[in-house]
């Protein structure tokens, strides 16, 4: 009788050290498969937008071609500029419209004299659906560019310039054309919180930089 427990109780132990065991095994098989799944992600990615994921931007374009491309496309829509603080108290005043915008800032030495006292795009962007939500979204600091952008400059330099874009003098896609002029304004301000590069479409299809 004393034998039959014992084994019993030899077999039970075995059982248990052969579950951990298979469990240690089970894991260390789906952490390999977790390791060797995101590296492939991350590779398919970086492989797949290494035309539109690059270093930032780093200031106003130097090539005249770039701000031609702004004026030839703001003579093809219909703009109407207006500027708001970028906070969260003046949503109301943003329209839920299409547009295009820039969040202009003041530079941070203007406090030591009027000559320094000028401001520049640092962040530009578009909406074909409804401005006053990025405008929502960014006084959060919902994107990583303009986050930091909000962390460092102080809120009340920091101007969100906007334009409606509802008319446009030709028959091209809106949409398209708001893209293209938010990705040519980007060329030629080259606005540091922009973390993303992107070309026009019509750079895409001719296959140009």
């Amino acid at each position: 009788m004393l034998d039959e427990k014992s084994n019993s109780f030899t077999s039970k132990r075995h059982l248990k050290v052969a579950f951990l065991e298979n469990s240690l095994d089970l894991l260390e098989s789906l952490q390999n498969f977790f390791i060797f799944y995101y590296k492939n992600l991350i590779n398919s990615f970086m492989n797949n937008n290494e035309d539109i994921y690059q270093p930032g931007y780093t200031g106003w374009s130097l090539e005249k071609s770039d701000w031609d491309e702004v004026k030839d496309t703001m003579e093809k829509i219909d703009l109407d500029w207006n500027s708001l603080p970028l906070r969260s108290s003046f949503k109301d005043s943003v329209p839920s419209k299409k547009g295009i915008y820039m969040i202009c800032g003041m530079s941070p030495l203007r406090g030591y004299s009027e000559y320094l006292a000028f401001k520049t795009p640092l962040y530009v962007g578009e909406s074909t659906t409804n401005l006053q939500k990025r405008f929502e979204s960014h006084c959060k600091g919902e994107l990583g560019g303009v986050r930091r952008l909000v962390s460092t400059w102080v809120p009340t330099s920091l101007e969100f310039v906007y334009s409606e874009i509802e008319n446009i003098k030709n028959d091209e896609d809106i949409d398209q054309l708001i893209y293209d002029f938010e990705t040519e304004l980007m060329q030629a301000f080259g606005p540091t919180a922009n973390i993303r590069r992107q070309k026009t479409s019509y750079n895409k299809k001719n296959g140009g930089a």
